[in-house]
């Protein structure tokens, strides 16, 4: 037998306050969202980075290999990377100068910037500053990264 009285006590007795749970819930995911993307909105807020380099021996990290910046020489092929003399000569000529060994890495080049990090290490050269670039050597946007991918320096910058 089935009565009334059953069916009454199988519906939810207090619908606006389940939902009013639910409410809740979703807020609280949201915060904690959003605290969680505070950091990563300051950083696309925050000014463009100042390169305090002066006089520097630029390298630049293509798709195809490692050249120096500026320099007459072709490109270095991935596979030759890691045992060019030449290469490594103008590393330690550049450190026993006093320059600072800046890599300027373009989109397509990260093999051949870790291919120069171990180069680097073999030439004994303890800092190298990296610079990321969004687009290739030849068409970046900053004035400072153009005059080092031509070879130049960012003296004018200080």
């Amino acid at each position: 037998m089935h009565d009334e009285a059953d069916e009454a006590d199988d519906r939810p007795q207090s619908l606006p306050a389940s939902m009013a749970d639910i409410f809740l819930a979703l807020v609280g995911v949201v915060v904690i969202m959003l605290l969680s993307l505070a950091p990563a909105l300051e950083d696309s807020r925050a000014p463009a980075p100042h390169f305090d380099v002066g006089e520097a021996a630029a390298f630049v990290a293509e798709d195809q290999g490692l050249r120096v910046a500026g320099g007459t020489a072709s490109t270095t092929p991935l596979a030759a990377i890691v045992g060019s003399r030449a290469l490594a000569d103008a590393l330690r000529a550049a450190a026993g100068d006093g320059r600072d060994v800046v890599l300027l890495i373009e989109p397509q080049g990260h093999e051949a910037a870790f291919l120069f990090g171990a180069l680097a290490y073999r030439a004994g050269i303890g800092r190298i500053r990296q610079i990321r670039l969004a687009e290739p050597c030849g068409r970046a946007g900053d004035a400072a990264v153009t005059r080092l991918c031509t070879g130049g320096s960012l003296e004018a910058d200080r």
